[in-house]
């Protein structure tokens, strides 16, 4: 093997062995939820396609430029560039941000409603959750009693947004809603919803409002009954 590579690929080695320990450091389970703020984690681990693609390719550069001039520390630089960048984009797939756990709990929710999963839509509501006069239990008692005249076919998310703070986070979110049954027909729903992170999963806290095809709908109704 070229003395060259050899001593490049040594270093990327050590280089990528620190690299991953403190990637584990972060992931195990002794390390306290909440240690890094939402917005380093988010910047670090959230996908950048751009950055990583521009990195890859300045790193190939360089590796050509070190090839043609002989140069071992030109050539050091540019494979620990590639490497770094392959392990910055593992660590993003691996590692859930806040941004993401938060993305997961809506469609979580959707879908334990398609499914009528009565346990599925209750894990997903907070201790303290409140929707109008209703409370976390009163809500799933609601839900169960519509979904008894109506079936969800699809739920398709239409347009999704998410403001992140300190353990906690505001979302608006619009679905488009096929229903079979007493309702059968297509559906938009609007939802303002305020969220609760506990370091593995967010918790839906309360509604703050919430719109059907476009008509704001009054707290005090609660859940929506078959259109």
């Amino acid at each position: 093997m070229n003395p060259v590579l050899g001593s490049c690929i040594a270093d990327a080695h050590i280089i990528g062995q620190t690299f991953f320990a403190t990637l584990a450091g972060i992931r195990a389970p002794t390390f306290p939820a909440g240690s890094l703020p939402a917005a380093i984690v988010s910047e670090l681990f959230e996908s950048h396609f751009t950055a990583w693609i521009g990195c890859i390719v300045i790193g190939f550069i360089l590796s050509k430029i070190a090839q043609m001039r002989r140069q071992r520390a030109l050539a050091q630089t540019a494979l620990t560039l590639v490497l770094l960048t392959t392990a910055w984009m593992l660590a993003a797939y691996l590692v859930d941000t806040p941004a993401e756990r938060l993305l997961f709990a809506h469609k979580r929710l959707l879908a334990a409603a398609q499914r009528k999963d009565m346990g599925g839509i209750q894990s997903v509501l907070d201790e303290k959750f409140a929707f109008g006069p209703l409370d976390r239990a009163g809500l799933v008692k609601e839900v169960e009693a519509s979904l008894k005249t109506f079936t969800i076919k699809s739920n398709m998310i239409r347009s999704y947004e998410a403001q992140l703070g300190d353990r906690q986070a505001r979302s608006a979110i619009s679905v488009v809603s096929q229903l079979d049954g007493t309702a059968a027909g297509t559906y938009l729903t609007q939802w303002q919803l305020v969220w609760q992170d506990y370091g593995a999963d967010w918790q839906l806290e309360r509604i703050d409002g919430w719109k059907l095809n476009n008509q704001p709908m009054p707290a005090e109704d609660g859940f929506p009954k078959a259109p």
